[in-house]
């Protein structure tokens, strides 16, 4: 096994979550015989192709190829100018009026913090200056004023003036007295970020990805006020070895300006700063109130100026009354490396309430991004490994231990909560281990070009997310376990002496979260894995809940039809009322795909339904006649003629001695 050093492909990964930049990889040829084969992979990021790596497998393709991309990194880096920002100060750079706000953006949103546009209209006897006045305020700091013909021009002259006051100031301080500060050295790095965005306007058409996730940003746009974001493809032209994509972002039906690139993720993140852009245009992203609520902003800049002088003369301690106060850490420079030290940060002034103690018709619309702290705090070597309904998993390396661990991040929701109860409670060989959990505010993408879903991202901003800790598996899923023995010519005593050892370490599972009160309710091959050692291990338990109370011989009522269709009993599927039996039921259909070799999915779905009648295949009857009396008595209607898995487990002990006799005589 490589060394973690030498693991390029998750360095690649650490790269990508620390500059947010986006990672793919291309399979080229392969050669040689089929006994000898060479395989051939390339790393792109960013859109920037590397030399190809190659390898006599796929995997140590890929690792050369991520190698190679981050040989090519690091030369990048290396020749880049190093003089600093500080030295060439704004007047000297040629930047279109738009960049500084674009700079503004990405400074707040790489350092956490909120930068307010307080804006009015000009007094009479300074309009040669431009009508409209704006500057910035960050917590209880006011930058200077600016001015222009319009909102526009005046806002984007305010930000300018941000940029200068910070290259300027040694330290620029923005949070509290504790010592938080912005460094002028962090400052002076985001020039280049400056300079970048210039580039980039200047010359759209290029084909490079822009320096923000600008899908990511919109997607949390939509998502906090709940707008329906769309990317449409407009149009894909261009020969197959050089193709140009057209992407356009549809927002509520609002079509914005298009964007193009080499590729659909490039086309689409260009098209995203298109419309990220008109939007901060439109309606202040970085927070700006309407302008029916100006007179009422300019009222309170007055009261935050005065908060201002007020909190300077008790050592600069911002009032609570007076300030949203969150809890987060100091400034870094890359956003997702978080101090664990969660010190207080004013980020946002409070606003007037109107006459009728109602808040204004319009929010203010707050650029801050959540925090994930402990996450990305203490793990890193992030990789999905699991999506659907329920939320995402992760394979994530805790940074302590130096260990791999599963990380489920769900919604935190009742079902949730009752998995974390469940799991905490269990302690047996044949259940995935539980660990830790916690709740974050925030849900966490590997990739932040991905759109959520509604079943794994928060409409409204109050939903908390749940984080649970559990033993990671690095052996297949029974699925995947399944579908290697159909598609192969494993000899059937063979496997069927394998079914049984597996089918008897899922009862052992079954029979502890029985006597431990509870009904699994979802068993199936995708929710059962194997350890490194083979091991097999039953997860998922979002469906857990409690058996019936003995005492009282009722049973409890519950959600019908909760669970998967396929292996679910009669009396889960159309009846409230049930117990654990429906375990039992769907371990019998489980034990029939682990003996029965099912070729297609057509085929499987032609006798499904006969399996679960009891109608079994001939040969199946006289192959595997023990098999199929168990499992008859596994599928019986009544859920009092199903044995206790306790019961099973005696029988396949037994069985399984005669198959090793068998065995042995054979080999004999």
């Amino acid at each position: 096994m490589e060394s973690l050093s030498g693991n390029y492909i998750s360095q690649l990964n650490e790269y990508q979550q620390k500059t947010q930049c986006s990672v793919e990889y291309e399979e080229g040829s392969t050669d040689g015989p089929s006994h000898n084969k060479t395989f051939t992979m390339r790393a792109v990021v960013n859109g920037q192709r590397y030399s190809e790596g190659t390898g006599k497998t796929k995997k140590e393709a890929k690792q050369n190829a991520a190698k190679n991309a981050l040989n090519g990194i690091n030369i990048t880096q290396n020749i880049e100018p190093t003089t600093s920002s500080v030295q060439n100060t704004p007047n000297n750079m040629t930047v279109s009026q738009r960049n500084y706000i674009c700079w503004l953006n990405e400074y707040s949103m790489k350092n956490k913090l909120l930068f307010e546009a307080c804006e009015s209209t000009n007094p009479g006897n300074t309009a040669q200056l431009g009508t409209y006045v704006c500057k910035y305020v960050c917590g209880v700091r006011e930058f200077p004023e600016a001015y222009g013909n319009n909102k526009k021009d005046a806002k984007e002259a305010a930000a300018k003036c941000v940029y200068e006051e910070l290259l300027k100031t040694q330290d620029a301080e923005v949070f509290n007295d504790n010592s938080n500060r912005t460094q002028m050295s962090e400052v002076a790095s985001r020039s280049a970020s400056l300079d970048r965005a210039s580039l980039s306007f200047a010359d759209e058409s290029r084909s490079t990805v822009p320096d923000s996730n600008y899908i990511a940003l919109l997607n949390n746009y939509s998502q906090k006020y709940k707008h329906a974001l769309d990317f449409k493809l407009v149009e894909k032209r261009g020969p197959p070895h050089n193709p140009e994509f057209v992407y356009k972002v549809v927002i509520d039906g609002k079509e914005y300006p298009e964007g193009q690139g080499k590729s659909a993720k490039e086309a689409k993140q260009h098209a995203a700063q298109h419309a990220w852009s008109e939007i901060n245009e439109q309606s202040g992203r970085t927070t700006q109130s309407s302008e029916n609520d100006s007179s009422s902003q300019t009222q309170e800049t007055s009261k935050s100026q005065d908060a201002q002088h007020s909190s300077k003369s008790s050592s600069e301690t911002p009032s609570s009354s007076s300030s949203i106060v969150f809890k987060d850490s100091s400034a870094v420079s890359s956003p997702m490396a978080i101090s664990p030290v969660s010190p207080v940060c004013v980020i946002a002034p409070n606003f007037h309430l109107s006459p009728n103690g109602l808040a204004g018709s319009k929010e203010v619309l707050q650029h801050y991004l959540p925090i994930m702290v402990k996450f990305l705090e203490d793990f890193d070597s992030i990789n999905p490994i699991g999506k659907g309904g329920f939320g995402r998993v992760f394979k994530a390396r805790r940074k302590l231990e130096n260990t791999y661990y599963a990380v489920k991040i769900v919604k935190s929701t009742k079902k949730a909560r009752r998995e974390v109860g469940a799991l905490a409670k269990f302690n047996n060989a044949n259940i995935v281990r539980y660990y830790s959990c916690w709740v974050e505010d925030t849900t966490y993408r590997h990739d932040s070009s991905e759109s959520y879903s509604l079943s794994d991202s928060g409409s409204d901003p109050g939903t908390k997310f749940l984080y649970i800790q559990m033993e990671f598996c690095e052996g297949d899923t029974l699925h995947a376990w399944i579908y290697k023995r159909n598609s192969s010519n494993v000899h059937d005593p063979e496997r069927r002496t394998e079914a049984a050892q597996i089918n008897r370490q899922v009862l052992k599972a079954v029979e502890y979260i029985h006597k431990e009160g509870l009904i699994h309710r979802d068993l199936k091959p995708l929710n059962i894995m194997f350890s490194s050692e083979g091991t097999v291990k039953v997860g998922d338990f979002g469906l857990v809940t409690a058996a019936e109370n003995d005492n009282d011989q009722q049973l409890l009522e519950r959600t019908k039809r909760t669970g998967t269709r396929i292996y679910m009993s009669p009396e889960q599927a159309n009846q409230t009322s049930y117990d654990r039996k429906v375990d039992i039921y769907a371990l019998g259909l489980i034990y029939f795909e682990l003996i029965w070799n099912l070729f297609t999915l057509h085929e499987r779905k032609k006798i499904w339904d006969d399996i679960r009648s009891r109608d079994f295949p001939s040969q199946f009857s006289k192959k595997c006649n023990f098999e199929h009396k168990l499992i008859d008595r596994m599928l019986s209607p009544s859920p009092d003629e199903r044995p206790e898995a306790s019961e099973l487990i005696s029988e396949l002990d037994r069985y399984t001695n005669i198959l090793n006799a068998d065995k042995d005589n054979r080999t004999i």
